[in-house]
């Protein structure tokens, strides 16, 4: 399930296109919703308008079934979140982290070293909402060579890139504040990227970097195994 942020923010769409990749590198049997897949309906929430999401529900869910698929992987941590809050228990639901996680502990996943050190920012959604915080910090360790040093704030505690709610919306300026404290912390920590599992995430903190012209690389988790791949 791609989500709305990675199907329309330049940025974002490597997102799926490297975790398409990396499902084909390790025999995994998957397909794409393409034009049918409608948004998740996170944004309605949002928006107090809980009414409209029943049509978006019935629609992907209907679409899912016409696939034939049986588990539902989600590189985004608010579509995840959305889809275990207020969908029915139709399909088993995985965030990236955690299906690359299966796949790393079946050994389908072919890693080269990689000589990196990275940090990893917690997304809102996924930590504080969903309680992932041991998949993605295994995945990071499994690839050969990396090191993970951890910011000063994480787990529970790790502080929104300021992408959250949609925040950029109504107060860039703020969303900018809060950005930029999270490079700071990260670059105290000596890593020479932030890693982390939301689409969102990596686009607000990238962003940043970019109009600051920091050097610190931003990445989602699954472009970073996608870059340990071995190549053929």
């Amino acid at each position: 399930f791609t989500g709305c942020v990675a199907a329309y923010f330049p940025v974002a769409q490597k997102i799926p296109i490297a975790l398409a990749e990396i499902m084909t590198a390790c025999g995994v049997d998957f397909t794409l919703l393409g034009e049918q897949e409608w948004c998740c309906g996170f944004p309605l929430l949002g928006a107090g308008m809980r009414e409209e999401i029943k049509g978006y529900i019935d629609h992907n869910l209907e679409v899912i079934h016409q696939k034939g698929a049986k588990e539902i992987v989600f590189a985004c941590p608010s579509c995840f979140q959305m889809w275990r809050e207020y969908y029915p228990d139709t399909f088993k639901t995985s965030h990236a982290t955690q299906f690359l996680l299966e796949l790393v502990g079946q050994n389908k996943v072919p890693l080269d070293e990689l000589q990196m050190t990275v940090t990893y920012h917690d997304p809102c959604d996924l930590g504080r909402g969903a309680r992932v915080f041991d998949e993605p910090r295994e995945t990071i360790r499994a690839i050969p060579g990396i090191t993970l040093v951890e910011l000063p704030r994480n787990r529970e505690e790790c502080q929104c890139c300021g992408g959250g709610g949609n925040l950029e919306m109504i107060d860039p300026e703020l969303t900018a504040q809060i950005s930029g404290r999270k490079i700071e912390e990260a670059l105290a920590t000596g890593a020479q990227a932030i890693v982390t599992s939301c689409q969102q995430c990596v686009r607000t903190m990238l962003t940043y970097v970019r109009r600051n012209k920091i050097s610190l690389e931003v990445m989602d988790i699954v472009e970073l195994v996608r870059r340990a791949l071995k190549q053929n």
